[in-house]
């Protein structure tokens, strides 16, 4: 059994569209963390949703076009339980929630990390809402915007707006796996790792 705890938590959502109270959620990935270490923990969450737990939520026609041109593996995976109509929403959701309290702190607060967090918290508080699911994260000064994050450590540095970009253009070669939540959070942490290391540098 892992023993160490962690209280900072990465988290990506997949979605049918931009508005967090009209689209479905479709997959749903997270990772806990040590900040200061950048330390993981072994145990990761995901969950692919179906859209029968979300019925008030419909599809963006848009983010549907979107979607058909991403990797076909990607878009295989995330969806691959959207249709299923023997998923539950309430207990994916209370998986989510047990796993967060299992691996994290019980005596430090739960920071909640996202790219951008304006998207995927809303997108989750409102999915907890409505499953009628003990929302982990109910503490919204509690999180974290992981670009304005990486922005501000990197100014703090004294590094321009073109180093800024030129070490993201750096870090970022061709991905075949973006918008799988799970390996977009691991690229996020990764990303932030490395800023964190310019920025001491």
């Amino acid at each position: 059994m892992f023993e160490k705890k962690f209280n900072h938590y990465m988290v990506d959502v997949e979605t049918t569209g931009t508005r967090p109270d009209l689209n479905h959620v479709v997959e749903i990935a997270a990772i806990a963390f040590d900040y200061d270490t950048m330390e993981q923990h072994p145990e990761p969450f995901i969950a692919q949703l179906s859209r029968q737990g979300q019925p008030h939520r419909v599809p963006d026609k848009k983010t549907l076009e979107w979607w058909k041109g991403q990797n076909p593996a990607v878009l295989q995976s995330v969806f691959s339980q959207f249709e299923n109509p023997d998923l539950c929403l309430k207990t994916q959701l209370e998986n989510m929630r047990d796993w967060v309290f299992r691996v994290g702190d019980p005596m430090q607060p739960k920071i909640f990390w996202a790219k951008p967090v304006s998207f995927d918290y809303m997108f989750l508080q409102g999915l907890f809402k409505d499953a009628q699911v003990d929302f982990p994260f109910p503490a919204f000064w509690m999180t974290n915007d992981m670009r304005s994050h990486c922005m501000g450590l990197m100014h703090a540095a004294g590094m321009s707006y073109q180093q800024m970009d030129n070490l993201y253009k750096d870090f970022t070669p061709k991905r075949v796996d973006a918008h799988s939540s799970l390996a977009d959070v691991q690229w996020q942490l990764d990303w932030l790792k490395a800023v964190k290391g310019a920025a001491n540098a």
